[in-house]
This record gives C-alpha cells, structure tokens and sequence, in this order.
C-alpha cells in the first residue's frame, strides 16, 4: 500500500509539471475537438458548412501545436542531457565503488529524471492529441467523399462542386 501511495504521489507531482509545461497550449485544439465530437455525437446528418469548417480548422489548429511538439522535443532532448550530465557529475564527486558511486548519483539526480518523465509525457501527450485530431480530419474527408458520391448518383452535385 505504500508503494501505491508513493507512486501516486510522484504521478501527480509529474502531471503537474506536465500541466506546467504545456500550460494551456492545447486548449484550442481540445475545446475545437469537443466541439466536433459533438456535431458527430448529436447530428444525424452532418451539414455541408460544418463539414467545410472542420475540413479547414482542423489542419490550422495542428500546425500551431505541430510547433508546439518541435519546441518540446527540443526541450525534452535538453531535460535528458541536463539529467545525464548531473548524473555523470554526481559519480565523479560520489565515492566508493561503482555501484556505490552509482547509487549516490541516482539518488542524488532523481528530481533531474522525474523533469525529464515530465517532459516525455507531455511530448507524448501532445503527439497523441495530434494523432486523434488528424484521425478526426481523415473522418471528415470520409464523410465528404461519401456525400459527394452521393450528390453525383442522385445528380445533385451541380456546378456547385465542378461538375
């Protein structure tokens, strides 16, 4: 049970420095997604504007946190050499054998490896949203293709579309 305890306690500390580090730089893309989820949830039919809408916002919400995931890669590769150089430090200070010199260092730079968890999971979690927001989009493009087949078997595609 106290292992459990410690775990949790370290997760939370880590979700809120990943909540630090992203701050509300998702929050756009999140409030556009609920939005979307509940245009598709609660219309039985998706009209051509909202469609239209989320075929154009989508890729322009992800190109803002497609930088938002460069600048934390980086950031994420400087947490882990900032974690490798206090650790390499603490063993050339550390005495006693290896695995003595070893123990020390570890302990010593845990707060450097927990930063770096942090800046793994909010990178991951970036990538993620990333992920689901362009499975949405590729939903999209699904629908409208098959409204615009449609259109064409029932003849309804007109001038309107090119055709």
């Amino acid at each position: 049970m106290e292992q459990l305890n410690k775990v949790e306690n370290t997760s939370k500390n880590i979700q809120e420095m990943v909540d630090e580090i992203l701050g509300d730089s998702l929050k756009e893309l999140d409030d556009y997604i609920a939005l979307v989820r509940k245009i598709f949830i609660e219309s039985p039919e998706i009209i051509d504007g909202d469609l239209d809408k989320i075929l154009l916002s989508i890729p322009t919400y992800t190109y803002y946190v497609l930088e938002i995931a460069q600048r934390l890669e980086m950031r994420k590769g400087v947490s882990k050499e900032h974690a490798s150089f206090a650790k390499n430090e603490a063993m050339l200070n550390a005495t006693g054998t290896v695995a003595d010199k070893t123990a020390k260092a570890e302990n010593q730079t845990a707060e450097d490896r927990l930063v770096q968890i942090a800046y793994n999971t909010a990178s991951a979690l970036v990538k993620s949203k990333l992920d689901g927001a362009m499975a949405i989009l590729d939903s999209a493009k699904k629908v409208q293709a098959r409204k615009l087949a449609e259109m064409r078997l029932t003849g309804q595609a007109g001038s309107a579309v090119g055709f």
